[in-house]
């Protein structure tokens, strides 16, 4: 550091205050000398600790510190402590600049009314718009309540825009926010201050007219004749100078806003890191929303005023966190660009979270503003709660009103009694836990998917003949399951689409199954003997599955020509004397019947289909030339394939994008939107009358979804008023891989370790599942996926135990390239499974194989990775 003045030898000293602080009381630094109060257990001289502080500007012979500028030296001088005593802390940047947190230890009383403050650093960033569109959304939410009215305080003393914007003159008989200075200036006590300001302000009022009424706020402007604004005698500095009166100025703001019946008081601060602001915002009682434009100066300045705002602030539940707004969003901002601004300002809300990283998150502090061009040129207040009307901007801020200050002060329901909670929790726990395998028999119907409802419409006038891929836990079986208790296709349609739908009859016939319990063999044999009583000509073996399963698995090594083998394999299904195709549709067409083969349980039996050349080709086969055959030739025959995803890629590596767009459609996978459904359809089959709502859930909205399920498990992982992160968002991230892909099973099993019964008295009463349980649950559910991709795909297990093994110390996200060791073909095959992404020279891991792998987050990786895992 260069020194020019006395000022930077101060600003050197305190910020290297840990090397003179065990030697040295205090350091005064004036224009002319400077004043060195040394301890009496010194263990160095002070010229000793003064070299090492201030290093070759300090002349330990003449006892003088040169300045880089001219010919300067100011002489120091050593005095004996005498004894300090401790100094406050001023909610002033100039004070807190040097201290390691900006709050004192022990936090003033609370406010009787909430103080919220709209800051930004720049101005022209919306900030006042901001302010106004708040006041709007809350006295359209609370429009009908005693909630409605607002203090309103126009504190800008170098641009006073929202006085401005009332066109209008003051009257003699109101008050300013100018004359609320000088009051509190001359005056300590605080019960007189707010009778003083209450007895004057009468008459001055904001309007803002709802669709029912007009609500008359209070306002306070910045003055109330010029000569007040241009000659200042006191300021919020000049106040917290006085004694006892850090935090004076939002005493006396929330007390008049109690003393006037007002159930919040808005601020407009000024612009920058200014002491006229100051004093509000770095009073931790005040909910503070810094508003932002994307340009870079205002995104940098705002990181620099986060970064003192959060220092030192504790984050819990009911920590009163500062949000920030990012406004001016223009449409064409490419997304990873807004992302990366987004992340660099959430992890400012983390620098605390090292040691208990699971203990609390936010993701919910900043809110986006969608650019309107309608709200860039204003005039007066009529005209932006006008053009306000219909923004998304507004309506953004509007759903912040509702759900942060609304929800809070109405809860959706009456508290829920802790032994009916008990009773509710234990039903989902047993239908998660039956049917989590695919083998539960309970009376489970089947949720409408996209799939489901491509498969309806395409196949509505002939047999089916696809092949439905999907992942381990996509669901497969089940529908493999269903489909045969249906015992054949129209009575599958009828079921899932309604009469509505006519769909020709094509009898079930299960050739190969997967290997689970008896519930699921009887279920076939059922369906089987339903066949040989429909189709006069059928004599299937009632084991036919088990029969087939064990023929492939002795005989695939030997086979040579896989198309015969399954032709024979299919067509001698349905009678031991037919061996073609051509034949069983020959006889089939005889009797006017039709049979559709259904196929699962692939992986039993192919279990080195990555590896194996002749499982390979045994896939590509089936999948290929044998649905194309049926498909072109025998329309009295149809298959239906369950296979996973994986294999078939593995199977046909030179034309599956092909392959994958003919039967994409068809693919169970599942969107966010259908997974919570999946939730809601699961909980309403466990919980009589759970489910508000359209009768179809699958044909639900996304609100009417959102509103069951606030009533399972909360708006936010904590109460409705918290940063805490909105519980569908967290838990949707925290089961999702980075391409977008969850489960069936993984909802379901998230539901069962989350319903586990654990003997604590739920903290909420507005729903059924706690934070802590999810969390929990979370944790689970992520073990259990790892060991499940471990078996599915088997050309990760390497790498996942790769990335297992490493030291402690090197399991952080993001991951150092060069640490991960991971060559490119491993890089690959993680990216395009979606455990893997890749920035720069780091690696992301997703939420849902962290926990599995040991893996914990460096400060700032946790919203960079909920980013990528939600941007589908």
């Amino acid at each position: 550091m260069k020194f020019y003045s006395w000022k930077d030898i101060e600003r050197c000293c305190l910020l290297n205050k840990q090397r003179w602080e065990n030697d040295i009381d205090s350091i005064e630094v004036y224009p002319s000398e400077i004043t060195v109060y040394k301890k009496e257990d010194m263990s160095h001289s002070i010229s000793h600790v003064l070299k090492q502080v201030l290093n070759e500007h300090f002349d330990e012979q003449n006892s003088q510190v040169k300045l880089d500028i001219g010919n300067i030296r100011i002489p120091v001088y050593e005095q004996e402590f005498q004894g300090s005593w401790e100094k406050p802390i001023l909610p002033l940047f100039r004070d807190i600049l040097y201290r390691p947190a900006s709050y004192p230890s022990q936090e003033p009383h609370p406010l009787p009314k909430p103080l919220i403050a709209f800051h930004s650093y720049k101005g022209g960033v919306g900030r006042t718009l901001s302010l106004i569109a708040f006041a709007k959304a809350w006295s359209a939410a609370f429009e009908n309540t005693d909630h409605a009215k607002l203090l309103i305080i126009d504190s800008d003393l170098e641009a006073p825009g929202l006085t401005w914007l009332q066109d209008k003159q003051f009257e003699e008989d109101t008050i300013s926010y100018l004359d609320l200075l000088t009051l509190i200036q001359d005056n300590s006590d605080v019960n007189q201050l707010v009778d003083l300001v209450c007895a004057k302000l009468t008459t001055s009022t904001l309007s803002i007219e709802t669709q029912t009424r007009t609500v008359e706020h209070f306002f306070i402007p910045t003055y109330r004749y010029e000569e007040q604004l241009l000659d200042l005698y006191a300021t919020p500095e000049s106040i917290v100078n006085g004694r006892n009166k850090e935090y004076i100025l939002a005493d006396v703001i929330s007390g008049i806003c109690a003393r006037l019946g007002a159930a919040v008081c808005l601020v407009d601060l000024r612009a920058g890191i200014s002491e006229f602001s100051s004093t509000l915002l770095l009073d931790s009682r005040v909910k503070k929303y810094l508003v932002t434009s994307t340009s870079t100066q205002s995104i940098r300045g705002t990181q620099m005023i986060l970064k003192y705002l959060m220092r030192g602030l504790s984050i819990r539940e009911d920590s009163i966190l500062p949000e920030v707004f990012l406004t001016m969003v223009p449409d064409g901002l490419p997304s990873e660009e807004k992302n990366n601004m987004i992340n660099e300002l959430h992890q400012f809300y983390e620098q605390d979270q090292s040691g208990d990283e699971d203990s609390y998150f936010t993701d919910n502090v900043i809110t986006e503003l969608p650019f309107a061009s309608e709200l860039i040129h204003l005039t007066s207040m009529k005209q932006i709660l006008n053009n306000l009307s219909g923004r998304d901007m507004y309506f953004r801020i509007q759903k912040l009103v509702d759900q942060n200050y609304f929800a809070e002060v109405h809860p959706l329901e009456e508290p829920m009694d802790e032994e009916n909670r008990k009773d509710k929790l234990a039903k989902i726990h047993q239908l998660a836990e039956t049917q989590l395998t695919a083998e539960g028999n309970s009376k489970f119907e089947v949720l409408m998917t996209e799939s489901l409802k491509f498969l309806g419409k395409k196949y509505s006038q002939t047999v089916p003949t696809t092949v439905i891929m999907g992942a381990k836990g996509a669901g497969k079986t089940f529908l493999y399951r269903k489909m045969a208790e249906s015992k054949d296709w129209a009575g599958f349609c009828k079921k899932l689409y309604g009469s509505a739908l006519c769909a020709p009859d094509g009898y079930f016939l299960p050739i190969i199954a997967t290997r689970n319990s008896n519930e699921l063999i009887k279920t076939l044999g059922n369906c089987i003997q339903n066949l040989n009583q429909s189709v006069s000509l059928a004599n299937v073996n009632e084991s036919v599955f088990l029969d087939n399963a064990q023929s492939l698995e002795q005989q695939k090594e030997q086979v040579n020509d896989w198309m015969e083998f399954w032709q024979n394999l299919l067509a001698s299904s349905i009678h031991p004397d037919w061996h073609t195709f051509q034949q069983a549709n020959e006889e089939l067409e005889k009797v006017q019947k039709k049979i559709v083969f259904l196929v699962d349980g692939l992986e039993d039996i192919f279990k080195q289909a990555s590896e194996s050349e002749v499982e390979k080709k045994a896939i590509q086969v089936l999948c290929q030339d044998v649905m194309n055959q049926l498909i072109a030739r025998y329309h009295n025959l149809g298959i239906i394939i369950f296979v996973r995803r994986d294999m078939v890629q593995a199977s046909i590596p030179i034309n599956f994008k092909q392959f994958e767009q003919n039967y994409k459609q068809a693919e169970l996978k599942w969107s966010s939107n259908e997974a919570l459904k999946l939730a809601v359809w699961l909980v309403s089959q466990a919980i009589d009358n759970f489910y508000n709502g359209p009768k179809e859930i699958n044909t639900a909205s996304r609100d009417v979804i959102e509103e069951n399920l606030i009533r399972l498990w909360g708006l936010k992982l904590g109460k409705a008023s918290s940063n805490e992160a909105y519980a569908s968002r967290w838990i949707l991230a925290a089961l999702s891989d980075f391409n977008g892909q969850l489960q069936a099973r993984d909802i379901i099993r998230f539901l069962k370790y989350a319903t586990s019964p654990t003997g604590k008295k739920a903290p909420y009463q507005d729903r059924l599942l706690m934070p802590a349980e999810i969390k929990s649950a979370v944790f689970t559910c992520s073990n259990e996926k790892m060991e499940e991709v471990k078996q599915e795909y088997t050309a990760l297990r390497p790498i996942f135990e790769k990335l297992e093994q490493l030291p402690i110390e090197k399991k952080s996200l993001p991951i150092d390239s060069e640490h991960a060791q991971l060559n490119n073909d491993e890089e690959k095959n993680m990216i395009l499974e979606g455990y893997l992404k890749r920035d720069g020279d780091k690696y992301y891991l997703p939420e849902i194989i962290r926990h599995a792998l040991g893996f914990r987050y460096s400060k700032g990786a946790r919203p960079k990775v909920l980013s990528l895992t939600l941007k589908h």
